[in-house]
């Protein structure tokens, strides 16, 4: 049911949340996981999806991916999200021992600081 009303929407983003919290409920991670990304450039621009995928890929530990993401929406001149997408690469970067990376990371987007 879900999945064929998201064909017909696909850039629906609470349909998306929905059917991953389904796919969790039934075991499965890496369907949950799968259908997040799909059409995440398309999406990105949604804080709170953004926000609930990037939540997603760190408590399952998906940080190959995260990473990768990360890279790739912070590329992108106009991205809106950069302190958000930032934070959670050093996330990534500090957890996998790259603590000089997870710096640079808060350095380049002036997260250094407490305000």
């Amino acid at each position: 049911f879900y999945r064929a009303g998201l064909s017909r929407a696909p850039l629906q983003p609470q349909a998306r949340i929905t059917l991953a919290q389904l796919y969790l409920a039934s075991r499965r991670p890496d369907l949950a996981q799968n259908l997040l990304i799909q059409r995440i450039d398309d999406l990105a621009a949604d804080e709170a999806y953004l926000r609930s995928v990037l939540r997603f890929l760190i408590e399952f530990q998906y940080d190959a991916e995260l990473a990768e993401l990360c890279r790739r929406l912070l590329a992108q001149p106009n991205q809106p999200h950069r302190p958000l997408l930032a934070q959670h690469a050093a996330t990534v970067a500090f957890h996998r021992g790259d603590y000089d990376r997870a710096e640079s990371l808060l350095l380049a987007e002036k997260l250094d600081q407490f305000q």
